[in-house]
């Protein structure tokens, strides 16, 4: 079942179950998408049938870019959110795995929040495979933040474990708990 715009879900799934919830909920068309794919499956899943729809579709390979991620976003995709049924996915396992894209996402999250990003409609946030990226301290408290607003986010993961023991610690996960509505797929 594809998430409700609006609400924070965070998805405990094995990756194929989380792969088939993601691209459900991308398929549901609810607005646009800031799709964090670090193999790229969902995009490979999704993209086509979206362009079919009309949708401006974005792909960046993380690998492939230079300096911080958060200055190559405002100066190559600041703008693309402005415009109705856009989806960007960030592919390229590498990096979005080793260099804290998460921290970087939180900052363009803030942009968002504060006013200096505007969005022509609700954006959804999805994060592939959540567990194991490096995260940013201050993104658990952003979940909190966004929700009621004109963004949300569907975070999965197949385990607890790794946000409690390699990225954030067992307060900042009890903040993610708390933003988010859980679900587990067998």
């Amino acid at each position: 079942m594809p998430a409700k715009s609006y609400e924070n879900i965070l998805l405990i799934a094995d990756p194929i179950e989380a792969e088939k919830y993601l691209a459900q909920s991308l398929l549901s068309k609810n607005g646009s998408y800031l799709v964090i794919d670090p193999d790229g499956i969902l995009e490979g899943q999704t993209s086509e049938k979206l362009k079919q729809e009309g949708y401006h579709v974005y792909i960046c390979n993380v690998d492939d870019t230079k300096g911080f991620f958060y200055d190559y976003f405002r100066y190559y995709y600041y703008d693309i959110f402005h415009d109705e049924k856009t989806v960007l996915y960030l592919t390229g396992s590498d990096k979005i795995r080793n260099e804290k894209l998460i921290a970087e996402i939180t900052l363009i999250l803030d942009d968002i929040l504060n006013g200096k990003m505007d969005l022509s409609q609700h954006l959804t946030l999805m994060v592939n495979d959540f567990g194991h990226l490096a995260g940013g301290i201050n993104f658990p408290h952003k979940l909190a933040r966004i929700k009621g607003t004109q963004v949300s986010a569907i975070l999965c993961t197949e385990s607890l474990l790794p946000l409690q023991t390699e990225h954030y610690n067992p307060m900042l996960t009890d903040e993610i708990l708390d933003s988010c509505n859980v679900i587990t797929e067998k």
